[in-house]
């Protein structure tokens, strides 16, 4: 799917979107795919930031949580208006409903993200390989 024809489709707005989100201490990583009618999966778009070395001394949810707003901030308009299945191995991420921010930046993260339609889905660091490779330094992958 990363490497096969075509390898990015426009986002269609009538479909919904599949995001993985990963963050790690060198950087954040995210892919954006949606199934077409035919039950294709298709990758839409990448994200890979390097994290700056303020950010590097933040929590690793926190790190995820702001991953998972720069995915989403980056294609705004058209993710406000479908429903988004995200798919992260970070716990505290899955139960934003339930978490009571700690500052500041947490508060403002949560309030943007609750604009959303998100469906949050806890998936195993060894099966999130396609945001794991946008997230981390090609040597340190197995």
């Amino acid at each position: 799917m990363l490497i096969s024809n075509p390898i990015l489709k426009p986002l269609q707005s009538n479909l919904p979107v599949y995001l993985n989100v990963d963050a790690g201490l060198d950087g954040i990583g995210s892919m954006l795919r949606q199934v077409d009618e035919a039950g294709i999966p298709h990758v839409c778009a990448y994200l890979s930031v390097a994290t700056t070395p303020s950010q590097r001394k933040w929590l690793s949810y926190q790190l995820e949580m702001f991953g998972l707003a720069m995915a989403l901030r980056t294609y705004e308009n058209l993710l406000l208006v479908n429903e988004v299945y995200v798919f992260t191995d970070n716990a505290v991420v899955v139960q934003l409903s339930k978490y009571k921010p700690m500052n500041a930046r947490e508060k403002r993260l949560i309030a943007y993200l609750s604009q959303f339609q998100l469906t949050l889905r806890y998936v195993k660091e060894v099966h999130n390989y396609t945001a794991d490779c946008f997230s981390r330094i090609f040597e340190d992958m197995d």
